[in-house]
């Protein structure tokens, strides 16, 4: 697994591989969100280019979002 986190004036706030996914943690503007939450997580396979049926938003714990994303595919995803 290798594990990035970028400065806080990035767009991309956090990114981790873990064998064939990555998971993903953006900063998007908060008038550009739907629901006013400007942290948007994402796991993408990389290995058929798709991405996984996850999205998670939140105002302000992208960190901890970003893990809740680790978890998911270390044991959702990979683990079946």
């Amino acid at each position: 697994m290798t594990d990035k986190v970028i400065s806080y004036i990035s767009r991309r706030k956090a990114e981790t591989t873990i064998g064939d996914y990555w998971v993903s943690t953006v900063f998007i503007k908060p008038e550009a969100s739907l629901d006013g939450n400007p942290f948007e997580t994402m796991i993408l396979n990389t290995k058929t280019d798709e991405w996984l049926d996850y999205q998670e938003r939140c105002l302000d714990d992208w960190k901890q979002q970003h893990s809740n994303a680790i978890d998911y595919v270390l044991h959702e995803v990979i683990s079946k």
